[in-house]
């Protein structure tokens, strides 16, 4: 999972020009913990969305999308 995680994070991070280093240990535990029902499309778009809201050089949790 994290894995995939990081090749959707450089794919992001390379078309939004943002200068984000990597994932921080907790986003990195919360996407691990996760179920993904979404499969890989669900994580990918996870990801694209992270990378659009971060404000710091690597993904936090603030920056997943809440669940209901």
């Amino acid at each position: 999972m994290l894995t995939l995680a990081q090749h959707f994070l450089e794919r992001f991070r390379a078309r939004s020009g943002k200068p984000i280093k990597g994932l921080s240990g907790a986003f990195a535990e919360r996407i691990m913990a996760y179920g993904w029902p979404g499969n890989v499309r669900e994580l990918q778009n996870c990801i694209e969305r992270a990378v659009a809201l971060a404000q710091f050089d690597e993904l936090a949790v603030d920056d997943l999308p809440r669940r209901s």
